[in-house]
């Protein structure tokens, strides 16, 4: 929102989404006695990936998957395909708030199927993401080429040194609503985690109070935005706090979900102006006493 990342397209944490994409292509072809080898449903690599000892847990959760949708009646069967590649379009969602989005709903799957799906793209995130995706080093290729390691969703928060810890991937579309969109890189970015944890929490980034809006991707585009205190009142006591009115400009759809949906003016207000208002008063007056400037009084800094 504030600055862009780059994309980073041919990293290996796309390559897993691309592996899914191909899945269901192949599941076109399935009818209920059809037996899952995952050598014809994946790139040679991924299908070599979870042969391994190691993801025993992966090769169940794709099969419980698999052998519930191959059941279904044909019809079902399309429709879920249908709405998975429906929901790979992540940016033409975001940017068109034509697009219904409860087609991609978990609950709008056929019930047998909804926590197989669930159980299948969780894992996928939580563990697949970082073994075969490698999506530490993802983080690291982004941290190293932004010029800040301020969060681009609030400006105020601190990105992880990837020396540290790897941030959290904040879905823009989210996990547990939109299940098939959990391992989409255009769907994920790495965001402060007391916007992702905190304040956007189970957000849905695409609807306000029930209508569908417009949500800006990190990937897409950034906006110079800047904060006006217009008719704000300071505090007229060292002790005090102010009243403070936070106008945002550019004022347009993007910026307007954006500061909902990571309570971006309840943020600056408590957790930056009443907080660090009177200490920048006080190293103001600090500054002015040192010069020998005036005024150096506390009644005639506060006027100032």
């Amino acid at each position: 929102m504030l600055y862009t990342y780059p994309k980073f397209n041919s990293h290996i944490s796309f390559r897993l989404n691309r592996n899914i994409i191909y899945f269901f292509v192949k599941l076109r072809q399935v009818n209920s006695n059809t037996v899952l080898n995952f050598n014809d449903y994946f790139s040679k690599d991924f299908a070599k990936f979870i042969s391994n000892n190691k993801q025993a847990t992966l090769r169940q959760l794709f099969t419980i998957f698999f052998d519930t949708f191959k059941v279904l009646p044909q019809i079902d069967r399309n429709d879920v395909i249908s709405k998975f590649f429906s929901a790979q379009r992540i940016e033409t969602i975001l940017d068109d708030n034509t697009i219904n989005c409860t087609d991609y709903l978990l609950g709008n799957l056929p019930i047998s199927l909804r926590v197989p799906s669930r159980n299948l793209f969780e894992y996928l995130f939580t563990t697949t993401i970082n073994s075969y995706g490698k999506i530490k080093e993802h983080y690291k290729l982004i941290f190293d080429s932004i010029e800040s390691n301020i969060c681009p969703f609030c400006g105020i928060e601190l990105l992880n040194n990837p020396s540290i810890i790897r941030q959290d991937y904040d879905h823009l579309m989210k996990q547990s609503t939109y299940v098939f969109t959990s391992v989409n890189m255009a769907n994920l970015a790495p965001t402060g985690t007391e916007c992702n944890r905190i304040n956007k929490q189970a957000i849905d980034s695409v609807y306000h109070n029930g209508t569908r809006s417009v949500f800006n991707s990190p990937y897409i585009r950034n906006y110079n935005i800047r904060i006006s205190l217009i008719g704000s009142t300071p505090p007229t006591t060292i002790d005090g706090n102010g009243n403070w009115i936070i106008n945002i400009s550019p004022n347009n759809d993007y910026t307007r979900q954006w500061a909902y949906v990571y309570n971006i003016k309840t943020r600056y207000t408590d957790n930056v102006l009443q907080k660090f208002y009177k200490n920048w008063l006080k190293q103001l007056k600090v500054y002015l006493e040192n010069r020998n400037l005036t005024p150096i009084d506390v009644n005639t800094l506060e006027n100032e």
